[in-house]
């Protein structure tokens, strides 16, 4: 009988090691969902998110901003920490490396304005970390929503 729950017990405990290892495994995958592909995919949207974790989306947000700064010249007289996050949506188009962002902020001073970003960028870099210099706009449209 011993003999048993000593298999149960070891059976349970390498279960939850292999749970806990791929949750890991999931919050330090940081590579783009079909870098390489050259089809149209949804990656994040209010319905779809195939991104690996919350860290990797926190990730993609703050790429989103660092392609907004880089788009308009990393303008001084804009205040960043006056803009918030609101909403990202991000869809994989037919060219490798290539993904469209609609990137939505929030001003909150001197007034509450929220603005929508358009962007087509290239990425050259397989990683949700990519910084500015890996980072192509190759087009950008604003709206106020």
């Amino acid at each position: 009988m011993q003999k048993k729950y000593k298999y149960l017990i070891v059976t349970i405990v390498s279960i939850v090691l292999t749970i806990l290892s791929l949750e890991l495994l999931a919050e330090n995958n940081h590579e783009l969902p079909y870098y390489q592909d050259e089809g149209n995919h949804v990656v994040l949207s209010d319905k779809v998110n195939k991104l690996s974790s919350g860290k990797q989306k926190d990730e993609m947000f703050k790429l989103a901003r660092e392609a907004l700064k880089k788009a308009i010249n990393n303008d001084s007289k804009i205040k960043w920490e006056n803009l918030e996050d609101k909403n990202l949506y991000i869809e994989k188009v037919n060219q490798a490396h290539q993904y469209y962002f609609g990137y939505t902020v929030q001003s909150t001073s001197p007034a509450v304005v929220r603005i929508r970003y358009n962007m087509l960028i290239e990425i050259n870099k397989d990683d949700s970390r990519a910084e500015q210099k890996d980072l192509q706009v190759l087009d950008m449209k604003m709206a106020l929503e």
